[in-house]
Formats: C-alpha cells, structure tokens, sequence
C-alpha cells in the first residue's frame, strides 16, 4: 500500500499543473524546502493515506472543492472554479 501511496504523490508532482493548488500540494512544497525532497513525499502520501481512510470510513463521496487552495485572509475554501482530477 505503501508504494502506492507514493506512486500517487509522485504523479502529482509531475502533474503540478493540475495539481499545483492544490492544498496538500502547497503543503508538500513548504515541506520539501525544510526536510527534502524523499521525507516530504513520504509525509504526503501518508497524508493522503489519512484523507483516503476517511473518506471510506465516513461514507462521503469525494468533495473535490477540499482539495482547492486555502484563502488565508479569509479562511475558507474558494469553490468558484470546481477542480478536475484528471488532467
């Protein structure tokens, strides 16, 4: 699962135009500065691991708007453009 995991971060890497703004996309550069290219992907995918365990537990469907980029000023989500996963 593992690997997997990391394959999915690192398609999202290489996909950043798509993927750029998106929030534990921002998160993963911040990261990468601090700790490296190798822990931040690893700390990423098992974020995604955390959201995708989440998601399956609660039920929901797959809001893409949470994936969108967090306004700072103001707190929320912007959901004026929605987000496509595949690119």
């Amino acid at each position: 699962m593992r690997t997997a995991f990391v394959q999915m971060v690192m398609g999202m890497v290489r996909y950043r135009k798509v993927t750029g703004d998106y929030r534990v996309m921002t998160r993963y550069q911040e990261m990468k500065q601090h700790k490296g290219t190798g822990k931040s992907i690893i700390a990423t995918a098992r974020k995604m691991s955390t959201i995708i365990y989440v998601i399956l537990k609660s039920r929901e469907p797959f809001d893409p708007t949470k994936m969108a980029p967090f306004n700072k000023k103001d707190k929320q989500v912007p959901v004026e453009r929605p987000l496509a996963l595949a690119g």
